[in-house]
């Protein structure tokens, strides 16, 4: 005969700690949606592909370069501001 547990199952990831075991986790329903610059990067490749523009690479690949570079500068400035 099977045994009915009366609690609740929370929905939770598994994560491996450095010790080698595990531990349960809580998760929130974390979805990901492609932000503005990486869609537009999307459409710039697809256009460069597809011959609609003639532009340079590095120019089709610069919104997620400007990206890079403001996470850059953001973290240089929070290690500066934390000194």
């Amino acid at each position: 005969m099977a045994t009915s547990n009366n609690h609740k199952w929370k929905r939770c990831d598994v994560r491996r700690e450095f010790s080698g075991g595990y531990r349960m986790s809580e998760t929130t329903n974390n979805y990901t949606f492609m932000g503005f610059f990486e869609l537009l990067t999307l459409i710039f490749v697809v256009a460069k592909i597809l011959g609609y523009v003639a532009w340079s690479w590095i120019w089709v690949f610069a919104p997620v370069i400007l990206i890079i570079l403001i996470a850059i500068v953001v973290m240089i400035i929070g290690e500066w501001a934390r000194s």
